[in-house]
């Protein structure tokens, strides 16, 4: 198999099974409040033979996920892929990107937050669009969530 279609199979599994997203953290020392943004891309699945090759292609960490509870017997044991750091996921997306279709959006959004921190001095304070990048990013995980509410 080629890289492209390597890397084409790789978003197409990214598009049904995965996420493109800022986390926060939050910490506070010495009575200071402090919020960091860690970007990540996800991919969960129970086949780690899928998550293996994936690996493969783009990198990142496997981890085996805790059967949530009230889950069904059949689901078996779900992992998921975690690719982390800036570079790394500047990396991945700058293969994903040209093979996205639905979650393009994000992955842009994303790749554009990477390289705005990568290219400003370390510990510089977070901008209004690296912010405003989060928010978006939270409020297109969220679509669809108040359907699925009791």
């Amino acid at each position: 198999m080629l890289d492209n279609e390597k890397f084409a199979f790789v978003a197409g599994i990214v598009e049904g099974e995965g996420t493109f997203s800022l986390s926060r953290s939050i910490d506070q020392k010495q009575g200071k409040h402090y919020t960091s943004f860690h970007p990540q891309i996800i991919i969960v699945n129970n086949n780690l033979q899928l998550l293996e090759f994936c690996q493969d292609v783009v990198g990142g960490t496997i981890y085996e996920k805790q059967e949530p509870k009230g889950s069904y017997p059949f689901h078996g044991k779900v992992f998921d892929l975690r690719i982390f750091g800036q570079r790394k996921v500047l990396d991945a997306i700058a293969n994903l990107l040209p093979f996205l279709v639905s979650k393009k959006r994000e992955a842009e959004l994303l790749y554009e937050y990477c390289q705005s921190r990568i290219n400003s001095p370390a510990k510089q304070p977070y901008t209004q669009r690296e912010k405003e990048i989060y928010r978006v990013l939270c409020g297109m995980h969220n679509k669809g969530r108040a359907l699925h509410r009791s």
